[in-house]
């Protein structure tokens, strides 16, 4: 995927953060997408109304309501972005929505000790960060195999599945963090073994660390703003081919170690 001009994108959890500054970044492009899908829990509340108000900017834009836990939801979603494609195949697709904690504080989110992990919030965060995903690519499959069929031979179907450093078994350091670091680590394994398995269809999957990020679930202490990082992000996307699936990569395009 050389470029974003003419595709149909579709990105889950974009009325704040990263998603958000996705949806932004790619429509600021001189080379817009053909359609681009932007998902978020509510159309109605007041997190998504910057979000509403991109949309009626940017024709291209549309906007759906979607719990990524929600199969119902899921399913009808999939049909809506189908009927819109008719007949053409979804080239990328971003699995962004995800959370840290069921805890706040104006400096991100609380750690989470040995002491104060529940099983619950493990299931919780687990769900959304990374059963979600799996089952959003499982969904969107035929999609995209219709997109990485045309043309033949030319990848033009991808999956970026967002990680973290915090997913790294290698660079955990620091312990704590346990409804995080093991969601994300199930993401990147997850997406390993999607490479493996759809690679003969010409799809391309990636797992990808924006950075930590000054937003709300990233907290003031992360040393990137949205504008520092998101550029490069997508320019990372951008560039992604099957030469690269499997992969688990920084926001900057370096190599993240496992």
């Amino acid at each position: 995927m050389a470029a974003f001009k003419d595709i149909s994108i579709f990105i889950t959890g974009c009325n704040r953060g990263v998603g958000f500054a996705l949806v932004k970044q790619i429509l600021s492009l001189p080379d817009s997408p053909k359609v681009l899908f932007a998902t978020c829990r509510s159309l109605k509340s007041d997190n998504s109304r910057e979000l509403r108000e991109l949309a009626e900017k940017n024709p291209i834009l549309h906007l759906l309501e979607f719990d990524v836990t929600n199969a119902l939801q899921l399913e009808n979603v999939v049909k809506e972005v189908e009927a819109k494609l008719a007949g053409s195949g979804l080239n990328l697709l971003i699995n962004n929505a995800g959370i840290y904690d069921l805890k706040n504080s104006e400096y991100g989110v609380v750690s989470c000790t040995l002491d104060e992990v529940t099983r619950d919030l493990m299931m919780k965060v687990y769900e959304t960060n990374a059963v979600a995903p799996l089952m959003i690519v499982k969904a969107f499959l035929p999609l995209l195999r219709r997109a990485a069929k045309d043309p033949p031979f030319q990848p033009q179907a991808t999956v970026v599945n967002i990680s973290s450093d915090d997913g790294s078994v290698a660079l955990n350091v620091e312990g704590g963090h346990y409804q995080y670091k093991c969601s994300k680590a199930a993401v990147n394994m997850l997406t390993v073994s999607l490479s493996l398995d759809y690679a003969k269809d010409g799809i391309t999957v990636v797992c990808v660390d924006p950075g930590w990020i000054k937003t709300d679930m990233g907290g003031k202490a992360a040393p990137l703003t949205l504008p520092q990082a998101i550029p490069s992000l997508v320019k990372l996307i951008g560039s992604l081919d099957l030469s690269k699936t499997g992969s688990f990569l920084q926001y900057n395009g370096n190599t993240m170690p496992w």
